[in-house]
């Protein structure tokens, strides 16, 4: 019977199947075939052969009188013959005719070099098998001709491919030394996830290797050429039991290092890269036994004040720090009983070549009882370290100094200089604060001085509602305005409040964690605010508190005062929202001033007796009644709204009602709800703000009350004229949606504006 070919080049001769009735062999004639690429290049010649009934697999392949030339820079070796089922990564096989690497004509018969897959099990239902020729290097791209077969037939035999190789039942016994370890292609895969690209160990043969000691142990197989995969396994064949594994520790080889207990099993596999390539016939595989740890707890130095010149040991064990997922290798340490509070900084900054980390903890070479840690803190990547924490008196802390990697060169010693800025216990930061004023100010602040606790007034999106060790600046506003107090040029994890009155949290106005960095490293921060001409308020600057636990900063820090440009006016016609019966959503903008309630109308229970930044919403109502207007629907931390109603936008001399928390009565989320009679025709102003700059809304402002007789067509201000302010409105909003739409076709136009002309005057 004929087979079905593909005729992929015009050139190409055309290929046939010979096949004897239900024959257990099959014969391709491969004379003309040509290759031009890769597995995927379409121009490689093809052909597919029927899989007989009843046929579980394929069991040879080889092929005889095979004549083919390299041509065009292309090498015998690139030329490769696969039979697969279509498209399969699995149940394939790949031969090699052959091994030189020369070019030119190739003449002969044989099995070739398994060059991929292996025997293979043909899936149930699959009818027919693709042949096809291709080249592993692709000379010269898919259009160039890498071989041409002048003849040749290849023969693939069906039947039951051997079963793969039991290399666990077939184990070679390892012993401390070298150990010839016998590789077979049929090998089962191990999957492990091993080394920088989380390769498993492919064709993976096994060594069983008895600990004759109690200890740790190395295997590796750096001697070799191949890329290969090593791990160690308490259970032949299980990835599961898997010590240790690497890929790529010396050149393309492996080493692992494991421990053992004397006596135990241990299955040391060694496997292939790549899924494709052929394991070579043997493996040599050196185990040896590593010497015990250096015991870098023993009797750790003392750390003093100055220069400590830290002996480092290429014995000592890594500290493996696995909540933090860092390894610090090679580590040595240093202890220290501080006598006072303080804030301790360690570093090696003057070692450049060594690629340090630098960590503190509570216990010697105890990974879980790392605090804090530092690499590359001295300004250099892949470099040095410093590292600056709080100690207190009293307590024990262990300075632990290692490489950043496992093949970090660790230098015979490394010095690391102790600094320390003690704190002055019961510091009274009010009694000791700072004149600050407009521009840059250098101060220096004490890591005695106690947190300000702002519970109830500020929700950090990291650690307590705190500022650790508040130290206190003065600062008295040169004008009225939005100001901003900035440590973006320092390089500690800073945070930033604004108080009224000096350590009085109930005085709150703004506070900030990291906005310099937006949550990022150094994490610094800035807070704005606005500020009224004469007014004093306290800058409380410190530091991150979480769970109990403050991080000081450095005792000198800069601060920048920024001076507010022009304050933007909220009463400005761009900046009104004209409002009506409905939902409105407000969203605060602090560039806008704070609406100063004290001595109007309005008295709000708890201070500030101001609304901050607050937007003016314009309402006229059509007919007379009562009136609600509030932000009842909103919820979460940042909803603390507060309204007043005014009759002149800005002017809180002319407050008639106010709100604060009426939806709730004074629990959270503390939004407001304001209640009371308008009259029709008369132009009201709702101040929309928060109680402190926290809260950043939105705010869904609902107004309800009696609806009153619809506006007439055109009238956009509902002034009960269609005129110039409405053809403002409508010009104003050109080309979008929303205000000025008069034929509701979702864009104002010149439809809308003809519309509107059209009813030009007084409403009937």
């Amino acid at each position: 019977m004929i087979a079905f070919l593909t005729r992929m080049k015009p050139i190409a001769a055309l290929a046939a199947l010979a096949m004897t009735g239900i024959a257990t062999a099959a014969d391709v004639d491969m004379s003309g075939w040509v290759t031009y690429g890769g597995i995927a290049v379409t121009t490689n010649s093809s052909t597919t052969i029927p899989v007989p009934a009843g046929t579980a697999g394929v069991s040879a392949m080889s092929f005889n009188n095979l004549s083919f030339d390299a041509i065009n820079g292309s090498y015998q070796s690139e030329f490769k013959i696969r039979l697969e089922v279509e498209g399969s990564t699995t149940a394939f096989w790949t031969i090699q005719p052959s091994p030189t690497a020369a070019g030119g004509n190739f003449t002969g018969s044989g099995s070739g070099t398994t060059f991929g897959g292996a025997p293979f099990t043909i899936p149930a239902g699959t009818t027919s098998l693709k042949v096809f020729v291709y080249e592993s290097f692709n000379d010269g791209g898919d259009t160039t001709q890498d071989a041409a077969v002048t003849s040749g037939t290849l023969t693939v035999t069906f039947g039951n491919p051997p079963p793969p190789f039991d290399a666990c039942a077939g184990a070679t016994t390892g012993t401390i030394g070298d150990n010839t370890l016998p590789m077979s292609s049929t090998a089962a895969n191990l999957d492990l996830a091993c080394g920088p690209f989380a390769a498993a160990a492919n064709k993976a043969n096994y060594l069983k290797f008895v600990a004759p000691s109690t200890g740790n142990f190395t295997a590796n197989n750096c001697t070799q050429t191949a890329d290969t995969v090593m791990g160690a396994l308490t259970v032949c064949g299980d990835p599961a039991s898997a010590l240790t594994c690497n890929d790529d520790t010396c050149g393309l080889a492996s080493s692992i290092n494991f421990a053992a207990t004397q006596g135990d099993t241990i299955y040391i596999a060694v496997g292939m890269y790549s899924t494709t390539a052929a394991p070579p016939a043997t493996m040599l595989v050196t185990i040896s036994e590593a010497a015990p740890p250096y015991d870098a707890c023993a009797a750790p130095p003392t750390a003093v004040l100055g220069d400590n010149v830290l002996t480092m040991n290429p014995g000592a064990a890594d500290l493996d720090i696995a909540w933090a997922g860092v390894v610090v290798y090679k580590c040595m340490f240093l202890t220290i009983t501080p006598a006072q509070d303080g804030l301790y900084t360690f570093s090696n900054c003057a070692d450049a070549d060594f690629d340090s980390w630098i960590v503190m903890g509570t216990a010697c070479g105890d990974g879980n009882a790392v605090e804090f840690g530092n690499d590359d803190g001295c300004g250099t990547i892949a470099g040095p370290s410093s590292l600056q924490v709080s100690l207190f008196a009293g307590v024990t802390y262990y300075i632990g100094v290692g490489g950043y990697g496992p093949t970090t060169a660790i230098p015979a010693t490394t010095t690391v200089v102790m600094d320390a800025q003690f704190c002055t216990n019961g510091y009274d930061a009010c009694a000791n604060q700072t004149v600050v004023q407009v521009g840059s100010n250098n101060v220096v602040v004490d890591c005695g001085a106690a947190n300000l606790d702002l519970t109830g007034y500020w929700t950090p999106a990291f650690g307590e509602p705190a500022i650790g060790t508040a130290n206190y600046l003065k600062f008295v506003a040169p004008t009225s305005g939005l100001f901003e107090a900035a440590m973006c040029g320092n390089s500690s994890d800073s945070r930033l409040a604004i108080l009224t009155a000096c350590g009085d949290s109930t005085t709150f106005i703004a506070a900030d964690d990291d906005g310099c960095t937006d949550g990022a490293a150094p994490f610094t921060s800035k807070v704005s605010w606005n500020a009224t001409q004469g007014a004093t308020y306290y800058i409380a600057l410190g530091c991150y508190v979480e769970a109990g636990v403050t991080y000081p900063i450095p005792a000198n820090q800069v601060i920048t005062i920024g001076e507010p440009a022009p304050p933007a006016d909220p009463c400005s016609p761009s900046e009104i929202i004209n409002a009506s019966i409905g939902i409105t959503v407000v969203i605060p903008d602090q560039s806008f001033p704070d609406l100063d309630m004290t001595g109007s109308a309005c008295v709000f229970e708890f201070n500030p007796q101001a609304i901050n930044a607050p937007k003016y919403l314009k309402f006229t109502p059509s007919v007379t009644g009562a009136f609600t207007i509030g932000n009842c629907a909103d919820t979460g931390t940042t909803a603390d709204c507060r309204i007043a109603a005014l009759t002149t936008c800005g002017d809180a001399g002319t407050t008639i009602a106010c709100d604060d928390d009426g939806c709730t009565g004074g629990v959270a989320p503390f939004t407001s709800l304001l209640s009371l009679d308008l009259v029709s025709g008369t132009t009201y102003y709702f101040a929309v703000g928060s109680y402190n700059a926290a809260a950043v809304g939105p705010f869904t402002i609902e107004i309800t009350g009696p609806a009153g007789p619809p506006p007439c067509f055109g009238d956009i201000n509902l002034d009960g004229i269609v005129g110039g302010a409405d053809l403002g409105l409508l010009l104003g909003n050109w080309g979008f949606s929303g205000t000025g739409d008069l034929n509701n076709d979702g864009v104002v136009t010149g439809a809308d504006l003809g519309l509107l002309l059209g009813v030009w005057g007084v409403c009937p």
